[in-house]
């Protein structure tokens, strides 16, 4: 028999109430509008189940789609896979989703056990960094 666990919230409704939370925590509105831009992406592959029924497999399964079929819309016209750099963003982002869903309703995170995307982190020498400030 499917149970729903108590304090259980659709995807959708749960990605409202954190977005209000990020936006009451003083986050910028760019942060704020990144979080909800990921978490929405996110629901219209997962559907909209409640946030308890999730695993570390059904999010696995998203950051694969976004690695190999997923195809970026950009502005640009350039349909290349997406970075890293933004896989990690991602990541980012439902981790601290999943970490305000622990805190609300008690619901043990799916995250840790999806590993962080890795990425190559670029150093500029100081020098070099004063020329790009400067710009």
């Amino acid at each position: 028999m499917n149970r729903r666990p108590l304090n259980s919230l659709a995807l959708s409704k749960a990605i409202t109430g954190f977005v209000n939370y990020k936006t009451a925590e003083g986050l910028s509105d760019r942060s704020v509008d990144s979080y909800k831009r990921i978490l929405e992406h996110w629901a219209e592959f997962a559907g909209n189940k409640s946030i308890a029924y999730f695993t570390d497999h059904d999010i696995n399964s998203y950051f694969v789609y976004m690695r190999t079929e997923y195809i970026p819309s950009q502005w640009s016209g350039d349909t290349r896979n997406l970075s890293p750099k933004t896989l990690r963003n991602i990541w980012i982002t439902m981790c601290s989703f999943f970490r305000w869903a622990n805190i609300e309703f008690h619901i043990e995170s799916p995250m840790k056990n999806v590993p962080a995307p890795r990425f190559q982190k670029w150093k500029l020498s100081h020098s070099r960094g004063k020329k790009f400030r400067a710009c």
